[in-house]
């Protein structure tokens, strides 16, 4: 089943005979899926194994199969003694990356594929995929990281955006992925910027600076239209940012005159401008009065946005 998998996807990153290759969307390996809880280990390590019940983002045959989520956080590639995970509940449903990686503990010639808990990979999802895993039924969303993780003076998690708020997105991601065509998951991202659900707006922010021009992608796809595995460390380098496609520079520019967008995506929105014009955003005055307008912003957590970006450019 696996070989099969694998086979499909290395089929599905081949462009067919004179097609334009389709743009990346999401890391190479990356697949959001609901998942469920199927049996907990009473062991030390907690080990918990579930059962995908639902794919938002790969290969829907991915459905049925299984992956296991270990007790551990990766940091810098190496894992620590620090306890990540809190143990899980049996019939617990929520959202999860997952990855496949080959078994090549048992010396075959055939390595072994099987599916993984995407917190295990060294190199993590962009930032902004911050706020999965998450849970939708059956577990408490709070209990995800032990000892819980403190925002400063926030009495909540800045990035726990409700069950409700999550999953719209995660069917956004879905609809943009399964959709054919940059042209057309550009227009379907267009319209989820100007959403109020502010992870999803801010997410088509970030997935919009992905669409480069034919020149840019030629640095993160191999000479086949496959893309390449380092994908997410070349998109983001200034040097390939500035590739991005005319039409989607401009939207994105427009974006930062628009009050509507929520403060989330006025955040993000600044920090890939930042990544695409570098200086020349900075100076621009459509940046100085967005910024002048969050002085007018007074909400907590909305604050903490907008002060976790600003913290980010005094360093």
């Amino acid at each position: 089943m696996f070989t099969l998998l694998l086979m499909f996807g290395s089929l599905c990153d081949s462009p067919s005979e004179g097609a334009e290759p389709e743009t990346p969307l999401l890391p190479p390996n990356a697949y959001l899926v609901q998942a469920r809880v199927i049996r907990v280990s009473e062991a030390e390590d907690r080990e918990a194994e579930f059962v995908i019940e639902h794919v938002y983002a790969g290969d829907p045959a991915l459905v049925e199969q299984k992956f296991l989520l270990t007790d551990y956080l990766p940091r810098s590639g190496s894992r620590i003694n620090t306890k990540y995970l809190c143990p899980r509940q049996v019939g617990e449903v929520g959202l999860w990356w997952v990855g496949i990686q080959k078994d090549t503990s048992s010396g075959e010639n055939q390595a072994k594929p099987s599916l993984f808990s995407y917190h295990d990979l060294a190199h993590a999802l962009p930032r902004i995929y911050r706020s999965f895993p998450v849970v939708l039924k059956g577990g408490k969303p709070q209990d995800l990281r032990c000892p819980p993780i403190q925002y400063g003076d926030l009495a909540s998690d800045p990035y726990d955006f409700g069950t409700e708020r999550t999953l719209q997105w995660a069917e956004a991601i879905e609809k943009v992925t399964r959709a054919s065509g940059d042209d057309n998951r550009i227009k379907i991202l267009e319209t989820y910027v100007k959403s109020d659900n502010a992870p999803l707006s801010a997410w088509a922010i970030s997935t919009l600076s992905r669409f480069l021009d034919p020149e840019g992608k030629k640095q993160i796809l191999t000479s086949s239209g496959a893309q390449r595995n380092d994908c997410e460390l070349v998109i983001r380098h200034p040097s390939v940012a500035k590739l991005l496609r005319g039409d989607v520079k401009a939207a994105l520019e427009n974006y930062a005159e628009n009050r509507e967008l929520t403060i989330y995506a006025q955040a993000e929105l600044d920090r890939v401008l930042m990544r695409i014009d570098g200086d020349d955003w900075l100076a621009s005055n459509r940046r100085r009065n967005m910024l002048f307008r969050w002085n007018d912003v007074t909400d907590p957590i909305d604050r903490y946005f907008i002060n976790t970006r600003l913290h980010e450019l005094d360093k």
